[in-house]
């Protein structure tokens, strides 16, 4: 799912570009833009992409970020 995407769908799949190199990913999803609350939380993922497991609230703005692990520390946070 692209930036500022409105969705009926309530599992739906996030999609963000490959990195290089990329070990993994790691991928949150927060109801706040600073990610305070965080909903939903996702380790070790080897590919871009993920398809929500647990269902998000009808009617509700969601943020989502990934960061990526190049090397034995994750690089910045990709926000979407």
């Amino acid at each position: 799912m692209a930036n500022q995407v409105l969705t009926k769908s309530l599992t739906p799949t996030l999609d963000w570009a490959d990195v290089t190199s990329a070990l993994e990913y790691w991928l949150q999803v927060s109801t706040t833009p600073r990610f305070a609350s965080i909903t939903q939380q996702k380790t070790a993922l080897v590919a871009s992409t993920h398809t929500l497991a647990t269902a998000l609230a009808d009617a509700k703005k969601y943020y989502w970020r990934f960061r990526t692990r190049t090397t034995a520390a994750y690089a910045t946070d990709q926000a979407q």
